[in-house]
């Protein structure tokens, strides 16, 4: 089954061509310059980009897997959660694409795009996945950070998750205040090598809490009060507040996680979502899945880590093997708030 997919959740566009569960291109554009420019994410300027290359990207997408639009069996979209006017852009187009060419469409959930983002799999690879589940989701990215039961694909239910600032927005914010850019996620990493253990202790959020719902907007409150007290920070003080503050981070994850398992039938953990590229991140759940005696399972590039979509050609894969198509595009819209549980008549 060969699908075309988009995604403009947020500020990057992408299309991506799947046949099965193989991705036989992934093409994203992103506008990182100009981001830093602004510090952040500018929602009209999204959209305007999207409107822009979006029509590029999906070319450029086809010709790299070369296949032609007549040849798709399904065109597949991201309906949500994500950026109300960013999603409207990519759904228009797959409808246009997919009225004009007869073709199926399929609404996909962006979140679950990550959930199953390890599924992907270079072409003429094989991979296992049936014996997985019921699996324990580790969604952490800029927007979102939530535990996911996943008793199957298709059938999910939320466990845990942020009251406040996702895991990966707290970095890209305590980065900006260490004047570090933006996206400054992958660069709190990079400095955090350079820190001395235990030179900056953070306090570990929520600790007499006792469930999986985790917090970071106090570490954010906490390298505020840290940093007020330096008059000029120096690349070793920007390195040990960067390595406190990431320690501290990943200390509540793993403690939450330990909730989330609790009582629960799981065969594995699956970690999906940009903040997953942090290689203290996957350490860390290698260490917890080692210890449950299950494995880790992970995305095989690190390209599908952050918003992709090749993710949301596997999503819609699936969703295709359980016939949930859009039955009438009229009433296809965004849902700038969608979230899980998802679950399908059919669960796969």
């Amino acid at each position: 089954m060969i699908i075309l997919s988009v995604d403009t959740s947020f500020d990057d566009t992408a299309a991506a061509v799947i046949e099965n569960l193989a991705i036989r291109s992934n093409i994203r554009f992103s506008e990182v310059s100009d981001l830093q420019i602004y510090g952040g994410v500018v929602p009209r300027l999204a959209r305007l980009s999207h409107e822009q290359n979006l029509p590029t990207v999906v070319e450029q997408a086809l010709k790299k897997a070369k296949v032609n639009l007549s040849d798709l069996d399904a065109i597949a979209v991201t309906v949500g959660p994500g950026l109300a006017i960013a999603l409207e852009i990519g759904i228009a187009y797959a409808k246009e694409l997919a009225t004009k060419y007869n073709k199926p469409l399929i609404a996909v959930n962006h979140m679950e795009g990550h959930l199953l983002s390890f599924l992907a799999n270079p072409p003429k690879a094989g991979q296992p996945w049936a014996d997985q589940f019921p699996a324990l989701a580790v969604l952490v990215s800029g927007g979102h950070t939530e535990f996911v039961y996943a008793k199957a694909i298709g059938e999910y239910e939320i466990v845990g998750q942020t009251q406040d600032d996702a895991m990966g927005e707290a970095f890209d914010k305590v980065g900006r205040m260490l004047g570090l850019g933006y996206p400054a996620g992958r660069l709190v990493e990079l400095m955090a090598r350079k820190g001395i253990v235990g030179k900056i202790p953070f306090p570990v959020p929520m600790r007499q809490v006792k469930d999986a719902n985790m917090s970071f907007s106090g570490l954010k409150t906490a390298a505020s009060r840290i940093i007020e007290k330096y008059d000029k920070l120096t690349q070793q003080d920007i390195a040990d507040i960067a390595l406190g503050f990431q320690t501290s981070a990943i200390t509540h994850l793993i403690e939450k996680l330990e909730f989330a398992l609790k009582d629960k039938e799981v065969k594995s953990i699956i970690l999906g979502g940009g903040v997953g590229a942090n290689r203290e991140v996957r350490h860390a759940l290698r260490s917890v899945a080692r210890t449950h005696k299950i494995p880790l399972l992970v995305p095989y590039s690190q390209k599908l880590y952050t918003d992709n979509a090749a993710m949301i050609g596997v999503a819609a894969y699936f969703q295709a093997q359980a016939n949930d198509f859009v039955t009438d595009f009229s009433t296809l819209d965004r849902q700038s708030n969608l979230s899980f549980p998802r679950r399908r008549e059919t669960s796969i």
